[in-house]
């Protein structure tokens, strides 16, 4: 068998397949020969008619045009998403360790329509991602680092691109459009060359700012807290609300949260959960264990930006008036240890209501009697507007004990013989 293409593939394919290509007869391992010839893009065999030798190119043409609108297979889907490895890097970032689409260190390099991850020894493309299926990029101080640092993270609805750096790392390179590699010495910092590898992005950068969001805890405008047993930071952004584990993020654009879809719920007021919901969806996302006192800046934060939430509005455009409908939209939520619940809508209710539970502790604690108690304010003390709970004289309350003791006891314990018959209990009105 000299049929160069048949014997070619005949080494590499399964053994069953080889060993049928075995016992064909000549002619048809020939023919074979020809058409694997002929789809793997080879010349005309020199014994082909004068007919086959017209056709030949024009065919296989038309075999290329037909390849291309096939309907792909998943991953040849992705691969279509891929860089373009020969276009020219706009700016590289040498030797950077990344987290997401691979796992390792590489060279980061942006082009015009790509986004490439390259061995730093053998200049093999790892991985690449076309500029098309990314929509938004974020520049992020990372928490929970013994130095300050810095995580990039790019966004799409099927790819994530998370890689960081040290705010001031070792010596690093990084390499423009015009190929010219820099040398940076130790300690230069990392940020001006983030925002001009990002700059060549077809869209802005989003980053935290203190003046849209700080956290009760630090001068930080994020905060963490665990999505079931995974640890995170929630990002309050201008644009939106930003959920960040290191390794998957997850973006509530300002446009997609539900009228009422940033909330805080508290049992004890220790710790709370930051309830997130999209305007369609059927579930919220329920991020627990937040240090309860990132309740107030949450719900500044939520009542600066809730008329935008769902609407196409721009950014920028200033909150509406202060109204008590408005306040009323977003309550914090909390309940006592012993199973009771309040509400809070603003700092004054809270001092309000620190200083009635005050006076309520020096009334019991200096002995003050009931006709004191009854001097407070009943709009905050439920129990004690008219109807909710019957007044009772000192003598009343000390009848319906004698009755219990009488019908339990058999008998007043100081061996008194009680009211006398017809004396009846009498109810305030």
């Amino acid at each position: 068998m000299s049929s160069s293409y048949i014997q070619l593939i005949q080494t590499s394919i399964p053994k069953e397949y080889s060993n049928q290509l075995g016992s064909l007869p000549s002619s048809t391992c020939g023919l074979f020969d020809h058409v694997l010839r002929f789809a793997l893009g080879g010349d005309c065999p020199e014994d082909a008619s004068s007919e086959t030798r017209t056709q030949w190119k024009e065919r296989q043409s038309m075999l290329e045009k037909l390849k291309k609108k096939r309907p792909r297979e998943d991953g040849e889907e992705r691969d279509a998403k891929r860089a373009r490895t020969d276009e020219p890097a706009l700016y590289s970032l040498h030797n950077i360790p990344v987290t997401s689409p691979i796992r390792k260190r590489v060279h980061v390099s942006i082009h015009k329509s790509s986004l490439s991850f390259i061995h730093p020894t053998s200049g093999n493309v790892e991985s690449s991602i076309s500029l098309s299926s990314l929509s938004r990029v974020f520049l992020l101080p990372t928490r929970g680092k013994a130095k300050p640092h810095w995580t990039v993270v790019l966004l799409s609805p099927d790819t994530q691109v998370i890689f960081g750096i040290d705010a001031t790392p070792p010596p690093f390179e990084t390499t423009d459009e015009k190929g010219t590699t820099t040398k940076h010495p130790k300690s230069t910092p990392i940020i001006p060359h983030l925002r001009t590898f990002l700059s060549h992005l077809p869209f802005p950068t989003l980053e935290p700012n203190l003046n849209v969001f700080k956290s009760a805890l630090g001068a930080t405008s994020g905060t963490e807290g665990y999505r079931g047993a995974k640890p995170g930071t929630l990002w309050f952004l201008q644009e939106g609300v930003l959920w960040d584990t290191s390794k998957t993020c997850e973006f509530w654009d300002m446009r997609d949260i539900a009228s009422d879809g940033v909330r805080t719920i508290s049992a004890t007021g220790r710790s709370c959960s930051v309830i997130l919901t999209r305007k369609d969806a059927e579930q919220a996302v329920d991020i627990q264990m937040v240090d309860g006192k990132e309740q107030e800046p949450i719900a500044r934060w939520v009542k600066a930006h809730q008329h935008r939430f769902g609407k196409s509005d721009d950014p920028g455009e200033a909150p509406p008036e202060d109204s008590d409908e408005e306040d009323e939209d977003f309550v914090l939520h909390s309940s006592d240890d012993d199973g009771g619940s309040a509400t809070s809508d603003s700092d004054e209710n809270e001092d309000n209501g620190r200083a009635n539970g005050d006076e309520e502790e020096e009334a019991e604690e200096s002995g003050e009697d009931e006709d004191e108690v009854e001097e407070l304010d009943p709009a905050r003390h439920p129990l004690l507007r008219p109807g909710a709970m019957p007044k009772m004289s000192r003598a009343a309350l000390e009848a319906a004990i004698g009755i219990v003791q009488d019908e339990f006891i058999g008998g007043p314990v100081d061996g008194s013989d009680g009211e006398e018959e017809g004396e009846e209990d009498e109810l305030e009105d």
